[in-house]
């Protein structure tokens, strides 16, 4: 699917809902912002068909928009604060995708973790952080693991 949206409050507030929707749902999205604030229907009327193609071709992934949002206008690597709520609002909504598990495709799995070293490097954490965090953002209270198999990881039958 291909969204085009409006660059105003209203048609980014509206992009960030349909945009969890199909990330809980690991559909695959584009979106396109229209320049000059027009839809995609005054857009094609004065530009023509082509140009409204060529800007649907080069449409960013749903994930890869909420990055530009959430980072647009930030020095991630002097502005700590700001960085780290741009990081919360993508792991929040990576959170909202089903927890790859053993079951899962090989591709959602890459593209998951993908996702997170290209996260890594961006904002200059340590991969294991990023991943740690969006572990805590999937718990359906945020709280600590209570699972005794995935806090006690000391092999079964070792003395302590």
């Amino acid at each position: 699917f291909v969204f085009t949206v409006t660059p105003d409050e209203a048609g980014q507030r509206r992009t960030n809902e349909i945009l969890e929707l199909f990330v809980a749902e690991q559909g695959d999205l584009r979106i396109l912002t229209l320049p000059e604030g027009l839809d995609p229907c005054d857009f094609m009327l004065q530009h023509g068909p082509d140009a409204l193609g060529e800007l649907l071709a080069e449409a960013r992934d749903a994930l890869d928009h909420r990055v530009h949002l959430a980072t647009q206008g930030i020095n991630l690597a002097t502005e700590t604060h700001r960085a780290n709520q741009a990081l919360e609002t993508i792991l929040s909504t990576i959170a909202r995708a089903p927890r790859p598990q053993l079951g899962t495709s090989t591709e959602m799995r890459l593209r998951e973790q993908q996702i997170l070293s290209r996260m890594a490097r961006q904002f200059n954490v340590a991969e294991s952080v990023i991943r740690d965090r969006l572990n805590e953002l999937r718990r359906p209270t945020g709280g600590p693991v209570t699972d005794p198999d995935i806090v006690d990881q000391t092999p079964k039958g070792r003395n302590q």
